[in-house]
């Protein structure tokens, strides 16, 4: 799997955010913001505190250190195409979530999400997820595609309770979700008709 690949990390659980605000805060002062174009400290700083288990989740590939020349892409979001969210604790950076807008299929997008193992379990994921799927809803995209490493056990429950679609290919579980179920406090709020299998 390319260096590219949005691959997707572990999924933690608790409250989603409210929804109608673009930052807010989770308890314990996590506080959720647009990353600035160009801030490549600020990602530098939150992956470099992941473990290699963590990069290697969030990248699908080993990721010992990230060349300065892929952090660079990494902090260029546009804020139309490619929107990044960061989550802080403390002035740290402790998470982030993104998509990228398919350049076939306009209301699609890859995300990923990824939170520093000291920070996971707090429900830090789950609240970047809600709010990515906010600004996915106001960007006009529907649904959502990921790879998911097969031993992710805890994201692929998570995505499955969300009715996302699921198959093996090439070594990585890959699929995709309504945006949207990203907003849902439980699953049992879904539209059944909208849910997908997990294979």
């Amino acid at each position: 799997m390319s260096t590219s690949s949005l691959a997707v990390a572990d999924a933690v659980t608790a409250t989603a955010l409210d929804h109608e605000d673009r930052t807010a805060d989770l308890s314990g002062g996590v506080e959720i913001r647009r990353l600035d174009r160009g801030d490549v400290a600020e990602i530098a700083r939150l992956f470099d505190a992941m473990s290699p288990s963590g990069r290697y989740l969030r990248f699908l590939a080993p990721m010992p250190t990230i060349p300065a020349w892929f952090l660079e892409r990494l902090a260029d979001p546009d804020g139309v195409s490619h929107i990044v969210l960061v989550a802080r604790v403390d002035d740290r950076p402790i998470g982030e979530a993104r998509f990228v807008r398919s350049t076939v299929a306009p209301d699609t997008a890859e995300f990923a999400v990824a939170v520093v193992d000291d920070q996971q379990s707090r429900g830090v994921a789950r609240a970047l997820l809600a709010a990515l799927a906010d600004e996915a809803s106001r960007a006009g995209i529907r649904r959502f595609t990921f790879d998911v490493a097969p031993a992710n056990r805890p994201m692929l429950s998570w995505l499955c309770r969300r009715g996302a679609r699921i198959r093996f290919d090439e070594g990585v579980m890959t699929g995709d979700v309504l945006a949207r179920a990203f907003l849902r406090r439980s699953p049992e709020a879904a539209n059944r008709e909208d849910l997908g299998r997990c294979a």
